[in-house]
């Protein structure tokens, strides 16, 4: 089974999360994600992070906390997603350049909006139990 490693970054502001909307990017579904994406070889997480945002969002980003690593498969491969924090200060910086638009949710719509993959969910019981992180 194939491996991929990805990084992820979770903005927050008062308990609630951006996600992105990937409609149109490499999905032609309609689903919703957190920004960031594949660690490219002899990268490491923080700099793919650091990359896969300024991709996206055209946003240098340097405050970051790193909050765990979530592992899970599907039918095609295993994922080991680096997942960090950091604190959403002014989205009118981010000029969105992957994706239709972005959203800011609680963890409940979270859930809604995410797929449901093995690793999503352990990050979201992550987030459920350690709240205080993204207040």
């Amino acid at each position: 089974m194939k491996s991929r490693r990805i990084s992820v970054v979770i903005f927050y502001d008062n308990g609630k999360i951006l996600l992105q909307d990937r409609t149109g990017h490499k999905s032609k579904c309609k689903r919703y994600g957190f920004f960031g994406g594949g660690i490219e070889r002899k990268e490491a997480p923080e700099q793919a992070l650091v990359r896969e945002v300024k991709e996206e969002l055209d946003y240098d980003i340097k405050d970051f906390k790193f909050i765990g690593k979530f592992c899970g498969k599907n039918k095609v491969s295993k994922r080991v997603i680096f997942t960090y924090i950091s604190r959403l200060k002014d989205i009118k910086k981010f000029k969105q350049k992957e994706g239709k638009d972005m959203k800011l949710v609680d963890l409940k719509t979270v859930e809604k909006l995410i797929p449901h993959r093995s690793w999503n969910k352990k990050t979201i019981s992550f987030l459920k139990k350690n709240s205080q992180l993204i207040e």
